[in-house]
Protein backbone atom coordinates (compact mmCIF):
# COMPACT_ATOMS: atom_id res chain seq x y z
CA UNK A 1 0.00 0.00 0.00
CA UNK A 2 3.18 2.30 0.56
CA UNK A 3 3.64 2.96 -3.57
CA UNK A 4 0.11 5.12 -2.89
CA UNK A 5 0.68 7.17 0.17
CA UNK A 6 4.48 7.34 0.56
CA UNK A 7 6.99 9.85 -0.88
CA UNK A 8 9.85 8.22 -3.07
CA UNK A 9 12.54 8.16 -0.74
CA UNK A 10 10.64 7.04 2.07
CA UNK A 11 9.78 3.81 0.16
CA UNK A 12 13.12 3.58 -1.45
CA UNK A 13 14.61 2.76 2.32
CA UNK A 14 11.80 1.01 3.50
CA UNK A 15 12.45 -1.49 0.35
CA UNK A 16 16.42 -1.25 1.48
CA UNK A 17 15.83 -1.88 4.79
CA UNK A 18 13.26 -5.10 4.33
CA UNK A 19 15.75 -5.96 1.54
CA UNK A 20 19.03 -5.95 3.84
CA UNK A 21 17.97 -6.44 7.65
CA UNK A 22 14.05 -7.68 7.69
CA UNK A 23 13.48 -10.53 5.45
CA UNK A 24 16.70 -12.41 4.95
CA UNK A 25 16.03 -12.86 9.67
CA UNK A 26 12.39 -12.96 9.83
CA UNK A 27 11.15 -13.31 5.86
CA UNK A 28 10.48 -17.41 6.96
CA UNK A 29 8.41 -16.23 10.08
CA UNK A 30 4.57 -15.89 10.31
CA UNK A 31 3.54 -12.52 11.27
CA UNK A 32 1.72 -14.14 13.59
CA UNK A 33 4.68 -16.02 15.05
CA UNK A 34 6.75 -12.57 15.39
CA UNK A 35 7.73 -11.89 19.36
CA UNK A 36 8.87 -8.93 20.68
CA UNK A 37 11.94 -10.89 22.02
CA UNK A 38 12.60 -12.25 17.99
CA UNK A 39 12.80 -8.49 17.23
CA UNK A 40 14.87 -7.77 20.34
CA UNK A 41 17.13 -10.68 19.67
CA UNK A 42 17.62 -9.73 16.00
CA UNK A 43 18.47 -6.18 17.02
CA UNK A 44 20.97 -7.76 18.88
CA UNK A 45 22.34 -9.48 16.00
CA UNK A 46 22.68 -6.63 14.42
CA UNK A 47 24.93 -4.99 17.14
CA UNK A 48 27.16 -7.86 17.02
CA UNK A 49 27.38 -7.62 13.11
CA UNK A 50 28.93 -4.18 13.47
CA UNK A 51 25.61 -1.77 12.78
CA UNK A 52 24.70 1.09 14.31
CA UNK A 53 21.86 2.18 16.79
CA UNK A 54 20.87 4.49 14.10
CA UNK A 55 20.76 1.61 11.27
CA UNK A 56 19.15 -0.70 13.55
CA UNK A 57 15.96 1.91 14.94
CA UNK A 58 15.60 2.75 11.13
CA UNK A 59 14.99 -1.45 10.68
CA UNK A 60 12.57 -0.78 14.38
CA UNK A 61 10.74 1.90 12.66
CA UNK A 62 10.49 0.13 9.31
CA UNK A 63 9.00 -2.91 11.20
CA UNK A 64 6.22 -0.58 13.29
CA UNK A 65 5.20 0.79 9.90
CA UNK A 66 4.76 -2.19 8.22
CA UNK A 67 3.17 -4.62 11.72
CA UNK A 68 0.93 -1.24 12.29
CA UNK A 69 -0.94 -1.27 8.59
CA UNK A 70 -0.79 -5.18 8.77
CA UNK A 71 -2.99 -4.68 12.18
CA UNK A 72 -5.06 -1.78 10.64
CA UNK A 73 -6.40 -4.20 8.25
CA UNK A 74 -6.93 -7.05 10.62
CA UNK A 75 -4.05 -9.18 9.67
CA UNK A 76 -2.51 -9.07 12.99
CA UNK A 77 -3.91 -8.94 16.54
CA UNK A 78 -0.95 -6.59 17.84
CA UNK A 79 2.00 -5.20 16.58
CA UNK A 80 4.82 -6.51 18.29
CA UNK A 81 7.31 -3.97 17.27
CA UNK A 82 5.95 -1.18 19.67
CA UNK A 83 6.76 -3.85 22.46
CA UNK A 84 9.71 -4.57 21.57
CA UNK A 85 13.16 -2.00 22.56
CA UNK A 86 15.63 -1.21 20.09
CA UNK A 87 19.15 0.28 20.93
CA UNK A 88 19.23 3.75 22.62
CA UNK A 89 21.13 6.23 20.45
CA UNK A 90 23.87 8.08 22.29
CA UNK A 91 23.59 11.97 21.47
CA UNK A 92 26.35 13.51 19.72
CA UNK A 93 26.94 16.68 19.55
CA UNK A 94 27.86 18.57 16.84
CA UNK A 95 30.50 20.87 16.52
CA UNK A 96 30.11 23.25 13.33
CA UNK A 97 32.20 25.55 11.87
CA UNK A 98 33.00 28.50 13.16
CA UNK A 99 32.66 32.29 12.26
CA UNK A 100 36.32 32.44 11.20
CA UNK A 101 36.27 28.96 9.67
CA UNK A 102 32.73 29.62 7.57
CA UNK A 103 35.47 32.83 6.53
CA UNK A 104 38.08 30.19 4.89
CA UNK A 105 35.51 28.18 3.41
CA UNK A 106 33.90 31.18 1.27
CA UNK A 107 37.50 32.49 0.27
CA UNK A 108 38.05 29.40 -0.87
CA UNK A 109 34.94 29.36 -2.81
CA UNK A 110 35.94 32.59 -4.41
CA UNK A 111 37.48 30.11 -7.43
CA UNK A 112 34.61 27.79 -7.47
CA UNK A 113 31.89 28.43 -10.50
CA UNK A 114 28.99 29.46 -8.58
CA UNK A 115 30.56 30.87 -4.77
CA UNK A 116 26.70 32.59 -3.89
CA UNK A 117 26.20 28.82 -3.75
CA UNK A 118 28.19 28.32 -0.63
CA UNK A 119 27.10 31.72 0.65
CA UNK A 120 23.84 30.45 1.00
CA UNK A 121 24.91 26.84 2.39
CA UNK A 122 26.44 28.77 5.23
CA UNK A 123 24.55 31.89 6.18
CA UNK A 124 20.68 30.31 5.98
CA UNK A 125 21.53 26.68 6.17
CA UNK A 126 19.45 25.24 3.85
CA UNK A 127 19.12 21.62 2.78
CA UNK A 128 21.36 20.78 0.03
CA UNK A 129 18.20 19.71 -2.43
CA UNK A 130 16.80 22.73 -1.17
CA UNK A 131 19.72 24.95 -2.37
CA UNK A 132 20.49 23.43 -5.53
CA UNK A 133 16.48 23.83 -6.51
CA UNK A 134 15.97 27.01 -6.12
CA UNK A 135 14.51 28.82 -9.24
CA UNK A 136 14.74 32.72 -9.58
CA UNK A 137 10.82 33.01 -9.25
CA UNK A 138 11.59 31.82 -5.85
CA UNK A 139 13.96 34.62 -4.84
CA UNK A 140 12.83 38.10 -4.64
CA UNK A 141 16.28 40.46 -4.42
CA UNK A 142 13.72 43.55 -3.76
CA UNK A 143 11.99 42.04 -0.84
CA UNK A 144 14.80 40.77 0.43
CA UNK A 145 13.36 36.99 0.67
CA UNK A 146 13.82 33.86 -0.92
CA UNK A 147 10.99 31.40 -0.73
CA UNK A 148 11.82 27.22 -0.28
CA UNK A 149 9.08 25.55 -2.65
CA UNK A 150 11.04 22.76 -4.41
CA UNK A 151 14.16 20.49 -3.64
CA UNK A 152 16.53 18.34 -6.12
CA UNK A 153 16.52 14.48 -5.85
CA UNK A 154 18.03 11.98 -7.44
CA UNK A 155 15.91 9.23 -7.92
CA UNK A 156 17.35 5.07 -9.14
CA UNK A 157 16.04 4.27 -12.68
CA UNK A 158 14.32 1.14 -12.82
CA UNK A 159 13.91 -1.72 -15.53
CA UNK A 160 11.50 -0.55 -18.10
CA UNK A 161 12.35 -4.37 -20.06
CA UNK A 162 10.44 -7.35 -20.04
CA UNK A 163 10.70 -9.61 -16.73
CA UNK A 164 11.55 -13.12 -17.56
CA UNK A 165 11.42 -15.52 -14.04
CA UNK A 166 11.94 -12.65 -12.12
CA UNK A 167 14.96 -11.39 -14.13
CA UNK A 168 15.40 -8.95 -16.18
CA UNK A 169 15.52 -9.51 -20.09
CA UNK A 170 18.10 -6.97 -20.47
CA UNK A 171 20.11 -9.41 -18.39
CA UNK A 172 21.61 -6.50 -16.57
CA UNK A 173 21.85 -6.02 -13.12
CA UNK A 174 21.19 -2.74 -12.45
CA UNK A 175 18.11 -0.20 -14.03
CA UNK A 176 20.56 2.28 -14.52
CA UNK A 177 22.22 0.20 -17.54
CA UNK A 178 18.76 -1.19 -19.19
CA UNK A 179 17.95 0.01 -22.69
CA UNK A 180 14.89 0.88 -21.43
CA UNK A 181 15.03 2.14 -18.33
CA UNK A 182 12.46 4.63 -16.71
CA UNK A 183 12.06 6.88 -13.78
CA UNK A 184 14.95 7.59 -13.11
CA UNK A 185 17.45 10.94 -12.91
CA UNK A 186 17.44 14.30 -11.25
CA UNK A 187 13.87 15.58 -10.37
CA UNK A 188 12.41 18.23 -8.37
CA UNK A 189 9.91 17.46 -5.24
CA UNK A 190 7.98 18.49 -2.99
CA UNK A 191 10.29 19.63 0.63
CA UNK A 192 10.95 16.88 3.10
CA UNK A 193 8.13 18.10 5.38
CA UNK A 194 5.19 21.13 5.48
CA UNK A 195 7.57 22.74 7.84
CA UNK A 196 10.28 22.92 5.31
CA UNK A 197 8.16 25.17 3.00
CA UNK A 198 9.46 28.95 4.28
CA UNK A 199 10.15 32.01 3.49
CA UNK A 200 12.98 33.22 4.66
CA UNK A 201 14.44 37.00 4.99
CA UNK A 202 17.99 37.40 3.06
CA UNK A 203 20.60 39.53 4.78
CA UNK A 204 22.14 42.50 2.33
CA UNK A 205 25.20 41.03 2.19
CA UNK A 206 23.75 37.88 0.72
CA UNK A 207 20.99 40.26 -1.75
CA UNK A 208 23.96 42.12 -3.08
CA UNK A 209 25.98 39.31 -4.11
CA UNK A 210 23.02 37.09 -5.23
CA UNK A 211 22.67 39.81 -7.74
CA UNK A 212 26.18 39.76 -8.69
CA UNK A 213 26.14 36.29 -9.00
CA UNK A 214 23.00 36.65 -11.57
CA UNK A 215 25.04 38.91 -14.13
CA UNK A 216 27.85 35.61 -14.77
CA UNK A 217 24.51 33.26 -15.09
CA UNK A 218 23.25 35.02 -17.88
CA UNK A 219 26.59 34.87 -19.76
CA UNK A 220 27.13 31.45 -19.58
CA UNK A 221 23.51 31.01 -20.61
CA UNK A 222 24.04 33.53 -24.01
CA UNK A 223 27.24 31.59 -24.60
CA UNK A 224 26.00 27.81 -24.49
CA UNK A 225 23.27 28.92 -27.10
CA UNK A 226 21.02 25.54 -27.64
CA UNK A 227 22.83 23.28 -25.81
CA UNK A 228 22.00 25.16 -22.59
CA UNK A 229 19.10 23.36 -20.32
CA UNK A 230 15.96 25.69 -20.39
CA UNK A 231 13.88 22.90 -18.26
CA UNK A 232 14.21 25.39 -14.96
CA UNK A 233 15.29 28.80 -14.32
CA UNK A 234 18.20 27.91 -11.88
CA UNK A 235 19.91 30.04 -9.57
CA UNK A 236 22.39 27.43 -8.99
CA UNK A 237 22.83 25.47 -12.40
CA UNK A 238 24.97 23.02 -13.85
CA UNK A 239 27.64 23.74 -16.13
CA UNK A 240 24.99 22.95 -19.41
CA UNK A 241 22.01 24.55 -17.30
CA UNK A 242 20.47 21.89 -15.62
CA UNK A 243 20.11 20.52 -11.79
CA UNK A 244 23.21 19.93 -10.18
CA UNK A 245 23.80 16.19 -9.01
CA UNK A 246 23.72 16.23 -4.90
CA UNK A 247 26.31 14.16 -5.29
CA UNK A 248 28.98 16.15 -6.95
CA UNK A 249 27.72 19.00 -4.79
CA UNK A 250 28.73 17.32 -1.92
CA UNK A 251 32.45 16.37 -3.77
CA UNK A 252 32.76 20.09 -4.37
CA UNK A 253 32.03 20.51 -0.95
CA UNK A 254 34.83 18.13 0.87
CA UNK A 255 36.84 19.51 -1.47
CA UNK A 256 36.73 23.34 -0.22
CA UNK A 257 37.12 22.07 3.38
CA UNK A 258 40.46 20.05 2.33
CA UNK A 259 41.41 23.37 0.12
CA UNK A 260 40.80 25.47 3.25
CA UNK A 261 42.31 23.22 6.01
CA UNK A 262 39.75 21.93 8.07
CA UNK A 263 38.24 19.50 9.67
CA UNK A 264 35.57 17.15 7.95
CA UNK A 265 32.05 18.47 8.74
CA UNK A 266 28.55 17.89 6.84
CA UNK A 267 27.24 20.84 5.13
CA UNK A 268 23.59 20.78 6.87
CA UNK A 269 25.69 21.21 10.09
CA UNK A 270 27.79 23.83 9.20
CA UNK A 271 25.61 27.18 9.24
CA UNK A 272 24.63 26.77 13.12
CA UNK A 273 27.01 29.42 13.87
CA UNK A 274 25.39 31.73 11.22
CA UNK A 275 21.96 31.97 13.08
CA UNK A 276 22.84 32.47 17.33
CA UNK A 277 19.77 34.99 17.37
CA UNK A 278 17.71 31.96 17.26
CA UNK A 279 19.06 30.20 20.43
CA UNK A 280 17.68 33.06 22.72
CA UNK A 281 14.42 33.74 23.35
CA UNK A 282 15.23 37.57 24.40
CA UNK A 283 16.85 38.21 20.91
CA UNK A 284 14.96 36.65 18.49
CA UNK A 285 10.75 35.09 18.27
CA UNK A 286 9.99 31.52 17.88
CA UNK A 287 8.27 32.64 14.51
CA UNK A 288 10.44 34.24 13.01
CA UNK A 289 13.47 31.13 13.69
CA UNK A 290 11.20 28.68 12.45
CA UNK A 291 10.95 30.55 9.35
CA UNK A 292 14.93 30.78 9.05
CA UNK A 293 15.48 27.36 10.59
CA UNK A 294 12.76 24.93 8.95
CA UNK A 295 12.39 22.05 10.75
CA UNK A 296 15.71 22.17 12.17
CA UNK A 297 13.80 24.72 14.82
CA UNK A 298 14.01 24.60 17.84
CA UNK A 299 17.64 23.55 18.69
CA UNK A 300 18.01 21.28 21.52
CA UNK A 301 19.69 23.38 23.15
CA UNK A 302 17.80 26.54 22.74
CA UNK A 303 16.54 28.20 25.32
CA UNK A 304 12.26 27.51 25.98
CA UNK A 305 9.92 29.79 24.37
CA UNK A 306 6.66 30.55 25.51
CA UNK A 307 5.44 27.90 23.19
CA UNK A 308 7.52 25.56 24.27
CA UNK A 309 7.32 26.03 27.91
CA UNK A 310 3.73 27.27 29.76
CA UNK A 311 5.60 28.56 32.85
CA UNK A 312 8.08 30.22 30.69
CA UNK A 313 5.10 31.70 28.68
CA UNK A 314 2.99 32.72 31.74
CA UNK A 315 6.16 34.87 33.12
CA UNK A 316 6.77 36.44 29.78
CA UNK A 317 2.82 37.59 29.76
CA UNK A 318 3.65 38.74 33.17
CA UNK A 319 6.52 40.82 32.19
CA UNK A 320 4.65 42.34 29.52
CA UNK A 321 1.25 43.23 31.50
CA UNK A 322 3.04 44.22 34.40
CA UNK A 323 6.45 44.76 34.24
CA UNK A 324 7.85 41.73 36.82
CA UNK A 325 8.08 38.38 36.48
CA UNK A 326 5.94 37.11 39.18
CA UNK A 327 3.45 39.85 40.52
CA UNK A 328 2.58 39.84 44.04
CA UNK A 329 0.26 37.11 44.83
CA UNK A 330 -0.15 36.49 41.33
CA UNK A 331 -2.72 39.37 40.95
CA UNK A 332 -2.63 41.87 38.29
CA UNK A 333 -3.52 45.68 38.75
CA UNK A 334 -4.36 45.50 34.91
CA UNK A 335 -8.66 45.15 34.20
CA UNK A 336 -9.11 41.41 32.40
CA UNK A 337 -10.59 41.81 29.11
CA UNK A 338 -10.47 39.70 25.66
CA UNK A 339 -7.43 41.36 24.82
CA UNK A 340 -5.37 41.14 28.28
CA UNK A 341 -2.28 39.07 27.95
CA UNK A 342 -1.45 38.42 31.91
CA UNK A 343 -2.94 35.54 32.96
CA UNK A 344 -3.90 36.77 36.31
CA UNK A 345 -5.52 39.91 35.94
CA UNK A 346 -9.31 40.21 36.73
CA UNK A 347 -11.58 42.94 37.10
CA UNK A 348 -10.67 45.13 39.75
CA UNK A 349 -7.03 43.73 40.70
CA UNK A 350 -8.86 40.43 42.04
CA UNK A 351 -6.98 37.33 41.74
CA UNK A 352 -8.24 35.05 39.42
CA UNK A 353 -9.14 31.69 39.98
Amino acid sequence: MLPMTARWKTLSTYRSQMRLHVVPALGAWRMSEIQPEHLEAHYRRMQTDGHSAHTIRAVHRVLRSALNEAVRRRRLAGNPALISRPPRVEDVEVEPLSIEESRRVLQAAQSTLQPARWSIALSLGMRQGEALGLLWEDVDLDEGVVRVRRSVQRHNWEHGCEVVEGQPSCGRKRGAECDYRTGGGLLLVEPKTKASKRTIVLPAPLVEELRVHRVPVNRRRLAAGEKWDVSYDLVFPAASGGLIDPSRDHTEWKSLLKKSGLRDVRLHDAATPQRPSCLSRESTSAPSCRSWAGPRWPPPSATPTPSTSSAVGRRARWERCCGTSRPAANRCDRPRGPNSRCPRGSPGGATAD
